[in-house]
This record gives C-alpha cells, sequence and structure tokens, in this order.
C-alpha cells in the first residue's frame, strides 16, 4: 500500500522532463522525485542545469536558477527562459545531497532532454487529482493543453511506469479546450501508491507525473458533526516504508500513521520482530514498552503518527516541525543483514509492515538484477531478491575465497552471485507462470528452451546468461570456479550442468 524504496543512498525516483525527451517547453521548471526526505541545509548548489553549446557536449555552460523543496521533490526553475532547440543537461554530483539521516547520494545522478524548435510549444497538465493526495477512489482527470489531440491516461503501480495497471485513450469532444475531464468510469484500485501521467503519443509530449494513495476511508465533509473525520483504522504511511531494502542503521525511529484519533489506550499491542537472512528459521523480538510510543494527532488530516525511538549510541533529542523537542523510549539499535516486521493492534485492527536492513551491496544489487532481468521478475519482491543476493553472497565468499581481494569481490565472482540469483528467481518465475497456465512446473535447468517462446523475456535473459557466465568464466584465473556439484535442493547448477548453454 506505500512505495519500496531502496534506500542504499539518495535515489532519484523520477524526474520532468523525463530523460531523453525531445520537443520540452523552453518555460519548463525541472522536477525531481527523490525517496526520501531531504535535509533542507544539502540543498544549496545540488541541482546543475547545464546548456550544451554544440551538439555533442563537448563544450557547455551552467546556468544559473533558483531550487525548492517540498514533499521529497526538487524544483529548479531557470532564471531565464530555456532556449528552442538545444540540448540541456541535469546533474547532481554524489555527496552533495543528505537526507534527514545524514545519507548521502552514492552515485551521480544525470539527466538530458532537449527543447522544442520553436517557442510554439505544447504542453499538458494534471490539474486533478493533486501530487501526493490520498483518495478512497479516482473518478476522472482533469488537464490542461495547448493542444486538440488524442490523450492516454496511464496509471502504475511503479514510478518508471513498467508496471501499467490502466490505460485509457481520450479524443476531445466539442467544448474541450482549456480544461479537459477524461471520466474514469468504474475504475477499481487497489488500497497503494499510484503514479499517473497523461500522453500525447502523436506530439510527442508527456504531462507532469503525480502520485497518489488510494485508501478505504470516507469522505472528509461525511464527519463534519464528529471528532474524527474516520471511523475505521487504516494505514497511511510507514517509516521506514512497507518492503523498503538496505535500511541505514542509522535510523533514530520508527513510525506508522494512521487514520484518525487514536489514544494510548486504543493500542492493544505494538511489536518489532527481526529475523536473520542466513537463518530465517531464528527470530527475536525487541522489548516495547507501550508506555515509551509517542503519539501526534494532525487534526488537519485527522491522522495520527505513532512514534518509537532506536537506539543509534546517542542520548540526542528529537526536534520536528510544528513539534517540540521529546526523547523516546529506547530499543536496540537496527542490525545489518535483517529482516524487520512492525506489527500493532489498533482497535483490534491488526497493522504490519516490514524492511530489511542494510546489506552489503559490493556484490550485487536489487537494481542490477531489476535491470537484467526486465519485467520477468515484475511478481518478486525486493525484500525476496535482497535476500538470494545475500543467500549467494555467503555461499560464493565460502566457495570461492581466493576472488575476494582486500574485501572486494572480483568482477568475476560478481556475476557468479548476480546471474546465479537471476537463474534462481528466474526459475521460481517460470514455475509459478508455469503452474498458473497448467503446465508442469520444471526449472529452467531442466526445461528445453524452445518453451521460452510462451514467455517473450525468458529466451533473451537465458542468452544474457550464456554469454555473461562463459565472460566470468574467461576472465576467472582459477577454472575450478564453477566446478562445484550443484547442491541438493538448490535451483543453480555450475556452469557446464545447465541445459542450452
Amino acid at each position: 500500500m506505500v512505495n519500496t524504496v531502496e534506500t542504499v543512498g539518495i535515489v532519484v525516483n523520477s524526474i520532468y522532463p523525463l530523460k531523453k525527451s525531445t520537443d520540452v517547453p523552453i518555460d519548463t521548471i525541472i522536477e525531481l522525485e527523490f525517496n526520501t526526505d531531504l535535509k533542507i541545509g544539502s540543498l544549496f548548489d545540488s541541482v546543475k542545469l547545464y546548456k550544451s553549446l554544440d551538439e555533442d557536449f563537448k563544450h557547455f555552460e551552467e546556468l544559473k536558477g533558483e531550487i525548492t523543496y517540498s514533499s521529497r521533490v526538487i524544483k529548479f526553475k531557470p532564471s531565464e527562459n530555456l532556449e528552442s532547440n538545444t540540448l540541456y543537461k541535469v546533474s547532481i554530483e554524489e555527496g552533495i545531497l543528505k537526507d534527514i539521516n545524514n545519507n548521502t547520494m552514492l552515485v551521480p545522478f544525470t539527466s538530458s532532454f532537449k527543447t522544442a524548435r520553436n517557442e510554439n510549444i505544447s504542453y499538458i497538465n494534471i490539474n486533478y487529482p493533486k501530487n501526493n493526495s490520498i483518495l478512497n477512489k479516482l473518478e476522472y482527470i482533469n488537464i490542461s493543453s495547448d493542444k486538440f489531440s488524442r490523450y492516454d491516461v496511464q496509471i502504475s503501480s511503479k514510478n518508471d511506469f513498467t508496471s501499467i495497471v490502466f490505460e485509457k485513450s481520450y479524443i476531445p469532444q466539442d467544448g474541450d479546450y482549456d480544461s479537459i475531464t477524461i471520466m474514469l468510469d468504474d475504475l477499481k484500485l487497489e488500497e497503494r501508491n499510484y503514479y499517473i501521467r497523461v500522453v500525447d503519443k502523436e506530439n510527442n509530449i508527456c504531462s507532469n507525473q503525480i502520485q497518489i494513495g488510494i485508501s478505504d476511508v470516507k469522505e472528509f465533509d461525511e464527519f463534519e458533526e464528529t471528532d474524527s473525520f474516520f471511523d475505521d483504522i487504516a494505514l497511511v504511511k510507514t517509516f521506514p516504508s512497507n518492503g523498503a531494502i538496505n535500511v541505514s542503521r542509522k535510523i533514530n525511529h520508527v513510525y506508522i500513521i494512521v487514520t484518525g484519533n487514536v489514544k494510548k489506550e486504543d493500542i492493544n499491542d505494538f511489536n518489532i520482530e527481526y529475523v536473520s537472512l542466513s537463518d530465517e528459521d531464528s527470530n527475536d523480538y525487541l522489548e516495547i514498552n507501550l508506555d515509551n510510543l509517542i503519539l501526534e494527532y494532525n487534526k488537519e488530516n485527522d491522522t495520527t503518527s505513532i512514534f518509537y525511538k532506536l537506539n543509534t549510541g546517542n542520548s540526542e533529542s528529537v526536534t520536528r516541525k510544528n513539534s517540540n523537542s521529546f526523547n523516546y523510549g529506547q530499543v536496540e539499535t537496527i542490525e545489518e543483514n535483517m529482516i524487520y516486521k512492525i506489527t500493532a493492534n489498533i482497535k483490534n485492527i491488526d497493522i504490519s509492515y516490514q524492511f530489511v536492513s542494510y546489506v552489503n551491496p559490493k556484490y550485487c544489487t536489487v537494481n542490477q538484477i531489476r535491470l537484467e532481468a526486465g519485467e520477468f521478475l515484475a511478481s518478486i519482491s525486493d525484500i525476496d531478491i535482497i535476500k538470494k543476493i545475500h543467500e549467494y553472497s555467503l555461499e560464493g565468499l565460502e566457495l570461492y575465497e581466493d576472488q575476494v581481494e582486500s574485501d572486494v569481490p572480483t568482477r568475476a565472482l560478481k556475476r557468479w552471485v548476480k546471474y546465479s540469483v537471476l537463474i534462481d528467481l528466474c526459475n521460481k518465475a517460470y514455475i509459478e507462470i508455469a503452474g498458473n497456465n497448467g503446465s508442469q512446473s520444471k526449472s529452467i535447468g531442466d526445461i528445453n528452451i524452445s518453451i521460452s517462446r510462451r514467455i517473450p523475456y525468458l529466451s533473451e535473459i537465458l542468452k544474457l546468461f550464456k554469454q555473461e557466465l562463459q565472460d566470468a568464466l574467461d576472465s576467472m584465473d582459477d577454472d575450478s570456479m564453477f566446478a562445484t556439484a550443484p547442491r541438493a535442493g538448490s535451483t543453480t547448477y555450475p556452469l557446464d550442468s545447465r541445459v542450452g548453454f
């Protein structure tokens, strides 16, 4: 119901104008959405905008502009309108930005776009719903545009629009001019966050991208005579986000935000369970004293924030906007390589979410796995992926110690881990798909590759595996790395035992 955010450093979730977009308006304001709340003091001079003085950025100049920040979004407004038919680049260097937990951006970010050939530029703006609004249903979208064209409304569960859950084409009617309302009929969305954009494919332009939350709550005006807008408890937000991975050990609190005015006596239970990625059979609990929970009610939007302090090794108070400083109750510090699950029972309603603490990414990252596999692993969660990365990182370290130099794995070992994870998870995904289709469930190593024509991504992945694993083998000093027999019950195989390789 909330975003899955990978928090190894600061990450740009989305940018407008989109990467490599063309025909961008000359009065464009650059917008970058991040995966975490940023520290205001680090924003100064963080986003750079460069104008190319030639065709390939061999010569360029930096442009001045104004930076504003709100709701995890940085906006950069150039001091003057951009020039038409010109290439521009947005850049953020690593280490400049900091979030509220002092994490930094570990990888530099760049994105380029090109302005339109003349100043008569098309645009699409989404007027409704508003960005970051929470709705119980979405009945229509209202846009502004200077074109009389066909529009495609796209709603996705992922901010890169690789998982579109709804798409509708609309051709404006008589009376549709500056303001266009597109009815979405009986659109039904599950309770979670969604991303919306409107695309004019004919003119190659895209609207601003907005995010909304769908929550099964009642409209505010139905409860004008009561103290609380909401009769029932509903989860609005968590920190860390549900399903987040590589969460920093430096976080000093966890919290949940729920609808309604919650009192301490309404909280029947609040637990933090943790289990090692290496041994999921052994779990433990942090001792939680309900008296140490901090509750804050926000009357404006009728929500209650429930905080619990984590011990970070210092005794600093925490100050938040519109709040005095205070101390929390203390529990153990967050440990690495752990799955943490927070559960609560409030007014007899069960609430739970989970996240994974920092996992050393030196072998492989979730983003690398998703980049290689495309949509084939769309049904596999980030937590399932990080568990496999951890499993094969430990196995690789145990089997191939000679492939680690100064605590840094060689390129070949990194590839071995990455493609062992990919093959394992692709087996799982294939078995699920084959099972749903009524086919016999077999792993990749046991099936004839010709079957892959049913699943377009599978054949491409297998080709990639073959080439990359062979490259890894060729680069090994010790060719025995892949000579180990497969483990009992394992879905990974030595290179020479995989059918089709």
